[in-house]
């Protein structure tokens, strides 16, 4: 009965013990890594969140470019071709237009040939045997007066760019333009337009692949 009650007393004795030295360095290791382990995903949450802000910012600063569209007529037997961008912001007409996106379009027609227009939801005020003019800015450049027609049509929500060769040559080579126009009942509207990256071989040629 006396060597249960001693041999109790040491087992107990010896739970109590406290760990070994190496007991101590096997936990502390484990702890370390389990550290090491949180702060790398800390680290790499951190990372996935700077990605998705940068792109989310990238798509903000996303700007739509140019489009480009064929159409075949068939009394001619050839191909028309276009290439339109829109407008930056929209400008505001007021009754009973509201506000409107304008477009810059260059076309290929089988009938007209090229030209080079804006459109928008409105009346542009500039009448060919007014000698009117719209004021043009590529990039940083000067502003030009650059001559404007209307549409033969009368349609009020087109204006055309004369000289439209002249005008292809400065597109090409800008990444910004600025139009100012006079609209009905609005003023002078601006337009701006991030024109970089146009396909357009020239004139009378379809846009590049």
């Amino acid at each position: 009965m006396r060597k249960s009650m001693i041999l109790l007393i040491a087992v107990a004795t010896g739970a109590c013990e406290a760990p070994s030295a190496n007991n101590l360095t096997t936990r502390s290791s484990e702890s370390d890594a389990l550290l090491n382990d949180a702060n790398n995903a800390l680290a790499d949450t951190s990372t996935v969140a700077a990605n998705a802000t940068t792109a989310g910012e990238d798509l903000s600063n996303d700007r739509p470019g140019w489009t480009y569209s064929e159409t075949k007529d068939e009394m001619r037997g050839s191909i028309g071709r276009s290439a339109r961008i829109d407008a930056l912001a929209a400008i505001s007409l007021g009754f009973p237009y509201g506000e409107s996106t304008p477009q810059l379009v260059l076309r290929q027609d089988p009938k007209y040939g090229f030209d080079i227009y804006l459109t928008a939801n409105g009346q542009f005020l500039c009448r060919s045997y007014d000698d009117d003019t719209i004021s043009v800015k590529f990039d940083n450049g000067p502003i030009e007066q650059w001559a404007c027609a209307d549409a033969e049509s009368g349609s009020s929500d087109i204006v055309f760019v004369v000289r439209a060769e002249s005008f292809l040559a400065k597109l090409r080579k800008a990444k910004r333009l600025i139009v100012e126009a006079d609209m009905y009942e609005a003023g002078r509207q601006q337009m701006k337009f991030e024109v970089g990256g146009l396909k357009w071989g020239g004139a009378s040629t379809s846009p590049a692949d």
